[in-house]
This record gives C-alpha cells, structure tokens and sequence, in this order.
C-alpha cells in the first residue's frame, strides 16, 4: 500500500497535475487524521483543547507530512505507519509556533492571517497547549509500532527526542540574538529528522536515502521563509 492512496504519482515522470492531485490528496488526509487525533473541543478542560485545535487545524502548507508521504512512496512504506509520523510532526510543528508566537519569545499576533494563540486566548493556554501537542505527538509515536524491528522504533524514538530538545529545534531561540539565519532554519532541520523514520520502515538503500534528505531539507527551508500566502504548497 502506498502512503496516499487517494492520488499516487506514477512511477514515471510525472506531470504538475499529477503533483498538485498528490498533494492536495496527502494534505487532506493528514487534515483528516490531525482532526480525529485532537481532543474534541467538548472535552474537559474544554478552553485547552479548544487552543490545541485552534492551534492545529487551522491551515499551514503541511510541508513536513508531505515530505513523509513523499518518503513513504519511494520505499513502498503503510500508509497508516507514514500518515502517523506525518500527524506526529505537525504537532510538534504546531507546538514550536504556538510557543514562537509568545510574548516572551517573537511576540507576534497574527499566524496565517488569524490571531496567533496567545491572543485568541490567553498567555497560559496558549503555553499549556503548546506543551499538550507535544505530548500528544509522543502518544502518536509510541502507542504503536512504527517498524516491526523493536531496534528500528527505539531508534525512531531517539531521534525524536534529538530532534525536539536542545540540540534539535528547542536551540533556535538561543541563536537568535547572534544568527538570525541560522535561527531560521534550524526548527526545520530539526523537524526533518522525525520524517526520515518513514524511509527506515523499508530496506532502501544508503545511497538512496543520502540523496532524499539533503533535498526535503532544502524544500523545508525554502518553504519557511516564504510567507504562508505565497507558497504553492
């Protein structure tokens, strides 16, 4: 089973249309399950779980799942191991702005044309659902195997850590004040990290998978200094 199985690319070279079908298809899936994996907002302490959805579901270019849906059509991975790693990162993707957005780190208001988290809400709730999504994630992460190799989901686990704490992106904030390029790229370089596990699910090659990451994490870069309104994806 391919990783969307709603629109996959032929094995050819494929056309823009079929791209932009693939997309779109990986991109409403991954909507569809953050949607099903989120707390409804009914649920007590209803406020949280309203900012966690506030802060989740609320658009965004889904570039990491898509690198992972891209990842798991080169190896052949299930789809159901890929969409979870693809629901795993956006949270942590989602937690990092909620927390970026804060008035003791960037102080911005608005994020993709709404009020960020903090200010549709409150200073408290937006912190403690930025804490709760990367709980989540972990949850994401674990309930399950990932790799029927239990080495193979220690080492997912490992890089998840790595890539969340302070030598992944919790180091970017501490870079700013003497590299704001760096402070940049490097949340997104972290993040990548939890996307290669999907290419470890199936036994691709060294070669293969030296050549994916260094791309995906151009595509990630790029796409984090585009603004949101410009980008096509």
């Amino acid at each position: 089973m391919t990783a969307v199985a709603e629109a996959t690319l032929p094995a050819d070279a494929a056309t823009e249309q079929d791209f932009v079908a693939w997309m779109r298809a990986a991109q409403q899936r991954v909507q569809r399950a953050l949607d099903a994996r989120l707390p409804a907002a009914e649920l007590d302490p209803r406020r949280l779980h309203e900012a966690m959805r506030y802060a989740v579901l609320g658009g965004g270019k889904r570039v990491r799942p898509l690198l992972a849906f891209a990842a798991g059509e080169l190896t052949g991975a299930a789809a159901a191991r890929v969409e979870r790693v693809a629901v795993a990162v956006e949270l942590i993707h989602a937690y990092s702005l909620v927390h970026d957005d804060l008035p003791c780190m960037d102080d911005d208001v608005l994020r993709r044309g709404r009020p960020t988290c903090h200010v549709r809400f409150d200073e408290a709730t937006a912190m403690l659902a930025g804490d709760a999504l990367q709980s989540e994630a972990t949850l994401v992460i674990v309930e399950d195997a990932l790799a029927d190799d239990p080495a193979r989901n220690a080492g997912l686990l490992t890089l998840f850590a790595l890539a969340c704490g302070s030598r992944g992106m919790a180091s970017a904030p501490t870079l700013a004040a003497s590299n704001k390029r760096r402070r940049r790229s490097s949340p997104t370089r972290a993040l990548f990290a939890l996307t290669d596990p999907a290419v470890s699910f199936s036994s691709i090659g060294k070669e293969s998978l030296n050549a994916i990451v260094p791309a995906s994490n151009s595509v990630v870069i790029a796409c984090s200094v585009i603004p949101w309104t410009a980008c096509p994806l």
